[in-house]
């Protein structure tokens, strides 16, 4: 499956780069420095044991042309899953998310809640790879390319929340009056 970003670089080249490999980047892949070449739209990995001046010439890196591509920070993820409970329809899903949110290791906790809820888990990978790709569109704009066009054929699929029988209340009133 081929997703990739055509940007116009600010010396007005067209380039294509790779949305899948720069998303991956954005959501912290392997440890090391990860560089942009702007002249070829390639991404590039520095991992921390090549970090001498011989594997620097090797990739092609010099300083002036590769720019460097930061992770997301957590603090950012960690508003991304405050965001998404408010979305969250469940009161008790909401509030087993909110509570995760208050513990030790807040990120660990929220995925396990979300184990116990499986549509509302496939609702957030999805709402975050939303997130994720409106970064890597954010990231590219800042270095001042012009976004021409985003080709991402991953499918989004609807999901709604849906109601169990148990989370339905029914009122019956059976009372007669004379």
């Amino acid at each position: 499956m081929s997703c990739f970003v055509r940007v116009r670089h600010p010396n007005g080249e067209e380039l294509t780069i790779d949305l899948i490999e720069l998303e991956e980047v954005l959501e912290g892949g392997s440890s090391g420095d990860y560089y942009l070449l702007p002249n070829s739209g390639r991404i590039i990995l520095i991992s921390s044991e090549e970090m001498d001046e011989e594997s620097v010439e090797a990739v092609g890196l010099d300083e002036e042309e590769a720019l460097p591509i930061d992770p997301i920070e957590s603090r950012v993820q960690f508003r991304w899953m405050e965001e998404f409970i408010g979305t969250v329809h469940s009161i008790a899903a909401g509030n087993a998310l909110r509570d995760s949110l208050r513990h030790k290791r807040p990120f660990r906790n929220f995925k396990d809640v979300l184990m116990e809820f499986p549509v509302l888990r496939k609702k957030w990978f999805q709402f975050e790879a939303m997130k994720v790709k409106t970064e890597a569109a954010n990231l590219l704009e800042s270095l001042d390319f012009e976004i021409l066009e985003i080709v991402d054929p991953r499918t989004l699929e609807s999901i709604t929340e849906g109601w169990t029988p148990k989370s339905r209340v029914t009122f019956c009133l059976s009372r007669t009056f004379k």
